[in-house]
C-alpha cells in the first residue's frame, strides 16, 4: 500500500467522493486495521437529515464501517478475486448505534 493514507484509501476502494468515508489509515496489522473518518460540515445529507440539528444517517455511519472492512480485506481480495468481479455487502444483522454523529465529529472505525 502507498505511504500517503489518502492514496492508500484510494488504491484500496473503488468507492470515491462524494460516496467515500474513510479519510485515512491509521494503524494495520495483519490481523486489524484502525481507520478514522472527519464528518464534515457540508455533508449534502445534512442539508435534509434533521435540519437545524444535524445528525449523520446511521446507513452512512455503517458504510464508513465497511469501507473501513473492504481496505482490510483488499489485498486479499486482489490475489483471490476473478478479474472484473465487484465485492459487495449483502447483509446487516442487528446493527446499534451508541450514539448520535454530529458534523465536525471523527469516527473512527477499529476492524
Amino acid at each position: 500500500m502507498a505511504s500517503d493514507p489518502h492514496t492508500a484509501v484510494l488504491e484500496a476502494l473503488p468507492h470515491r467522493p462524494p460516496f467515500l468515508f474513510v479519510d485515512r489509515i491509521v494503524e494495520r496489522t495483519p490481523s486489524s486495521i484502525v481507520t478514522e473518518w472527519h464528518v464534515p460540515h457540508d455533508l449534502e445529507c445534512f442539508k435534509g437529515h434533521y435540519p437545524g440539528h444535524p445528525v449523520l444517517p446511521g446507513v452512512i455511519a455503517c458504510e464508513f464501517a465497511f469501507q473501513s472492512a473492504a481496505i482490510f480485506f483488499a489485498e486479499v481480495r486482489s490475489k483471490r478475486a476473478l478479474p472484473g468481479s465487484l465485492p459487495v455487502l449483502a447483509r446487516i444483522d442487528e446493527a446499534r448505534f451508541k450514539k448520535i454523529v454530529q458534523p465536525g465529529e471523527t469516527l473512527r472505525a477499529e476492524v
